[in-house]
């Protein structure tokens, strides 16, 4: 048969009825195609994975089939090559959650579909295959026959005895080869004269890889107050009744959130369903980690610290069902857990829930979905809520506030002080550690005390910057102005006399460093650096507190390391002093930290994004939640340039409720998130005309498909972002606005499919985006 007639079928038989597969791919083709299904590769499901043959060539593409029916249309349609997955990777839910985050978030389902699953799983990772051992017969009268035969004593009788005290026949299981050998004290040669004798059978499977484990800590029992056991009662009911609900829990720092949601999973396996909690920055909550170990023995991990294999044999573990509790970032929110009781976000409002590639879903608004497809509670918790979150509460009926307004063991919360470093600019531009802040460090230390320090900035500087000319050194790949990194990985040689050998200059945007020149490039005269990192930060503290021990924690500091064991130092005291940025202020418990000093509140103050008075706010809030925590009551310094800002003046009242009131009357005057939904869409191009004349069209296209349909939807722009060019790639935006998700859902739905589809340029769709 020649190979057009294995791809199709253009036979008699096809007018009679066949199986069709409905696949799509991972690429950029919005759409799903048809394929035979030939009956010898037997039944397929949706959720498999299969083998196709693709365009003009007939490349061989790895899809998923989302649907299959009967049909007598065949003519014409190729025939798939294989069914790659013996089952489905992807039950039904997680079909209808990818089919929403497909409309929603403008992303082709096949992206989507794969981005569900870990590389090591869709590398087939994540099992090893291993020897089992069996007796040659079917029950014990016949395993003593065998025992019989060989000598009183032999090791290989000894091999015989342990297989038939645990049933190892030939119709059950069997014991892997290197425990037997372990326990009859014997060697592999002993055990392959007991299987060539026919005797025994060797049999290979694939079983769990061993996975990433965490050792239990002891915890005392925890008795609730009554805000905890009023919020659980709630939150079991719904788990009780299989009914979908959204709680918005507002717990101040250190309320105890973490016992809610522990109470709500136990509550969960109670009634045999599972449970995902989702936590920012894992690596980093290694503590809250280890609760939940104590509480679930049947707890699997999935995070980005784990290698593909270790990832894909947890994944593995959950779903045939060996866990009851899944614990992770992001993308966890896909774990394939079967009978979903109970979701749960911590730390809710943080930004890192929010993917920057295909699809940009946010994991907190797809957790809400998926609990609502499958019926199942979804716990969204912070001290400093979202205000989408916290409106919601108000807007939408299957959203419920729950309050923790105290501090457990009716623990104070900590005293707020504000120092005013505006006329201190001077000051502040070649130091960091006001006089204030450095009493309050000496007092903390000569009390045997611990503090944090925060500053949201990471390197040593803002910016290399020329006195003379006013020239900055940029990327020469994004228009950005590069930031000093101190670095000890160079070579002092003979370009010493050129170059700054302390370090190197990098771009946050694209990554890309290079050497820093000591003199100007434009004027010749000697390039100094502006501005303050938490490498210098941790320089002064040095200095400063020559005595102290100093640990720095910051995504430069922590590459290569182990987060785990620099936070379990710090608790146990080896370290006096933690400073970094913000990955400081999340899940992070130290009874003995008396003081956090934020060196400066202002660095996300004067971003252009609307949020910014919120995220400064959320900042402050959280990073002094890290404080008074155990015994001793703590302390904060703010140091600011605007102390009559709302956002340092709430979060020192530790009032969020007065900050919403305060904010959201702008927001719903401008129509601004959460009053209003927004939708980026992007146009990319290294050409910076064709990028605009792109833009310009894109626009021309959007506005005439809102004036048609006359929707209440905004359109802002063509305009460039802050940062126009990323990457050698020109950046152009338009931004849309909606009152109703539904309709912004429904035009994009339609706007994806029109002329935009055929511009040169890159087009990006984001909604709901964090600038």
């Amino acid at each position: 048969m020649s190979e057009n007639n294995t791809l199709f079928d253009f036979s008699e038989q096809s007018r009679q009825e066949a199986l069709a597969a409905e696949v799509v791919f991972d690429h950029n083709l919005d759409r799903s195609f048809s394929y035979i299904v030939p009956e010898e590769l037997g039944a397929i499901q949706p959720g498999q994975r299969v083998s196709a043959p693709f365009g003009k060539g007939n490349k061989k593409l790895t899809g998923f089939c989302i649907s299959t029916e009967k049909t007598s249309n065949t003519k014409g349609l190729k025939r798939l090559s294989k069914i790659i997955d013996s089952s489905p990777l992807l039950a039904h839910p997680l079909i209808e959650l990818a089919q929403w985050l497909s409309l929603y978030y403008v992303c082709p389902l096949g992206q989507v579909l794969s981005a569900m699953l870990p590389a090591g799983v869709k590398k087939g990772l994540g099992f090893v295959q291993k020897r089992f051992i069996k007796l040659n017969c079917d029950n014990i009268h016949e395993a003593e026959e065998i025992q019989k035969k060989l000598k009183e004593g032999s090791k290989q009788k000894r091999l015989v005895t342990i297989l038939t005290i645990n049933h190892a026949f030939i119709s059950g299981g069997g014991i892997e080869s290197s425990e037997l050998i372990k326990e009859a004290e014997t060697t592999s040669q002993t055990l392959k004269k007991l299987i060539d004798a026919g005797a025994a059978v060797c049999e290979r499977k694939a079983v769990l890889k061993g996975s990433h484990e965490l050792a239990a800590v002891e915890e005392p029992d925890i008795t609730l107050n009554s805000s905890q056991e009023e919020s659980i009662g709630q939150i079991n009911q719904k788990i009780d009744e299989s009914a979908f609900g959204v709680f918005v829990l507002h717990g101040v720092t250190g309320s105890g959130k973490t016992e809610v949601y522990i109470r709500a999973l136990a509550k969960a396996a109670e009634k045999g369903k599972k449970g995902i909690i989702l936590l920012p920055e894992i690596a980093l909550t290694s503590q809250t980690i280890l609760r939940f170990k104590k509480r679930f023995k049947r707890l699997a991990v999935l995070h980005s610290g784990l290698t593909e294999a270790q990832r894909a044999s947890q994944w593995h573990k959950i779903k045939l069902g060996k866990a009851d509790v899944v614990i992770g970032a992001r993308s966890a929110v896909f774990a394939p857990c079967d009978k979903l009781g109970v979701i749960i976000v911590d730390e809710e409002h943080e930004s890192s829930y929010k993917q920057d590639t295909a699809p940009r879903y946010n994991a907190r608004d797809t957790a809400i979905k998926r609990a609502q497809i499958e019926n199942a509670a979804c716990i969204l918790g912070s001290a400093t809520p979202s205000f989408e979150s916290y409106f919601n509460c108000k807007a939408k009926k299957h959203f419920k506030l729950l309050k923790l307004p105290e501090r457990v063991e009716k623990r104070p919360m900590p005293q707020m002080q504000e120092v005013d470093m505006s006329g201190r600019r001077a000051f502040m531009s070649e130091f960091m550690i006001g006089e204030k802040l450095k009493e309050d460090i000496e007092k903390s230390l000569s009390s045997g005390e611990q503090a944090i320090l925060l500053l949201n900035r990471r390197g040593y500087s803002n910016f290399i910057y020329c006195p003379e000319c006013a020239h900055t050194i940029h990327c020469r790949n994004c228009d950005a102005s590069l930031k000093f990194h101190l670095s000890d990985m160079l070579n002092e040689n003979s370009s010493e006399k050129l170059y700054n050998t302390s370090g190197l200059a990098l771009c946050h945007y694209c990554g890309s460093r290079t050497l820093v020149p000591k003199k100007c490039p434009v004027c010749g005269r000697q390039l100094t650096m502006r501005g303050s990192g938490s490498q210098k930060l941790e320089m002064e503290l040095n200095e400063k507190f020559p005595k102290a021990k100093i640990a720095r924690i910051d995504t430069d500091s922590m590459k290569g390391k182990d987060y785990r064991e620099l936070i379990e130092a710090f608790s146990k005291h080896e370290y006096d002093i933690l400073a970094g940025t913000q990955m400081l202020a999340k899940g992070l418990h130290f009874p003995n930290v008396t003081l956090v000093g934020i060196v400066n509140a202002d660095t996300s103050a004067n971003s252009s994004d609307f949020r910014s008075a919120e995220k400064t706010f959320q900042l402050i809030s959280q990073v002094a939640g890290r404080t008074g925590r155990g015994s001793k009551p703590g302390k904060v310094i703010i140091q600011t340039t605007a102390p009559d800002s709302p956002a340092v003046k709430f979060a020192k009242m530790h009032d969020y409720e007065g900050f919403y009131k305060n904010q959201t009357p702008m927001r719903d005057m401008l129509g601004l998130p959460p009053f209003r939904k927004q939708a980026l869409v992007q146009i990319r191009n290294e050409k910076k005309t064709r990028a605009e004349e792109d833009a310009a069209k894109a626009c021309e296209t959007l506005s005439s498909l809102i004036k048609t349909a006359q929707l209440d939807i905004r359109l802002k722009g063509p305009f460039e972002p802050p940062i126009g060019r990323i990457g050698r790639e020109f950046r152009v935006n338009i931004l849309l606005n909606a009152a109703n998700p539904a309709v912004m859902m429904s035009f994009l739905s339609k706007a994806r499919f029109s002329e935009l589809s055929r511009l040169s340029s890159k087009l990006f769709f984001d909604i709901d985006p964090l600038f």
